[in-house]
């Protein structure tokens, strides 16, 4: 049985299309096909069924599948135990990002990584922070920049303290707002579940606020502030740029701090390609992340 059989396998069970998991191999879908085949009578069963609208996994395809997914990632894993330095180290990096990918220097660490570990890929997601703590605790992510303490099983490095404050529409009279029960009473675009900026602003009213909206973007809560729809807890940095540019009001009477984290599951550390991308990203943040710490 040969290895790259098994890779064409597990990408055309994950694309479900010869051409699209052709493109991922960099081959040609005729020898996708011809992997597949091979596979398929060297383990006498079908894997796929084929149909007008692509590849499915016959049931005893999907069993296999995870096998084969399995037996890779032991290969992989093999050799990066093996190998002596960075250079050699071969795998995918899966990273949340709760936040604009420049303001998270991540072109500069994808830079340090093609020069010190070519090897390693940089796959990028763009949650907000319960989404990406959710996912590193289930596997599904490597890691991530989170604000606020991690969750049990996960180490979290501190990175930053970032400032956050409240923007308001350029439409909304704000001379009656003094206190901040009185910005409870403005219609709030929340985060989202298990989100600090939401956990904060609970904390901080003490009291049931207004909210009709809920986006976990950044640009589109921005967005919705500009168009007057609602207030709504953003980072510092952004909200000095929105009223430079008269697109929002700030208020600070609920101004606050959150530590910027990098998390990552404790039981991964010693990873081959999960310790060598946070080695770089400590390095592109000047931190030591050997001075980790785990969530209790």
């Amino acid at each position: 049985m040969e290895f790259y059989h098994l890779r064409s396998f597990v990408v055309v069970a994950e694309t479900g299309n010869l051409t699209k998991a052709a493109k991922q191999l960099f081959t040609t879908p005729p020898a996708v096909s011809a992997h597949i085949r091979a596979l398929e009578d060297e383990l006498k069963t079908n894997l796929f069924e084929r149909t007008s609208k692509g590849m499915r996994l016959t049931p005893k395809g999907e069993q296999l599948r995870l096998q084969a997914q399995k037996t890779l990632d032991s290969a992989r894993d093999m050799v990066n135990l093996a190998v002596a330095n960075a250079e050699q180290i071969i795998g995918t990096f899966k990273l949340g990002l709760n936040r604009e990918a420049s303001t998270l220097r991540v072109a500069e660490l994808v830079n340090a990584l093609v020069d010190r570990c070519p090897g390693i890929e940089l796959e990028l997601h763009a949650l907000n922070t319960g989404q990406i703590l959710e996912k590193v605790v289930s596997g599904e992510l490597d890691g991530g920049f989170v604000y606020g303490d991690g969750v049990p099983a996960l180490c979290h490095i501190e990175l930053a303290q970032q400032a956050i404050t409240t923007i308001v529409p350029t439409s909304f009279d704000v001379s009656t707002v003094h206190s901040v029960y009185d910005l409870a009473e403005l219609p709030w675009i929340s985060v989202g579940e298990h989100c600090p900026f939401d956990v904060a602003l609970k904390k901080k009213v003490n009291q049931p606020v207004k909210s009709q909206v809920q986006s976990t973007d950044n640009a589109s809560r921005a967005s919705l502030v500009a168009n007057g729809v609602g207030v709504s807890f953003i980072e510092l940095d952004v909200a000095q740029v929105m009223v430079a540019a008269k697109q929002a009001q700030r208020l600070t009477l609920l101004d606050f701090e959150l530590p910027l984290n990098l998390v990552a599951k404790s039981s991964a550390l010693n990873n081959p390609v999960v310790k060598a991308v946070l080695k770089e990203i400590g390095a592109v943040w000047q931190v030591a992340i050997s001075k980790h710490k785990e969530t209790n």
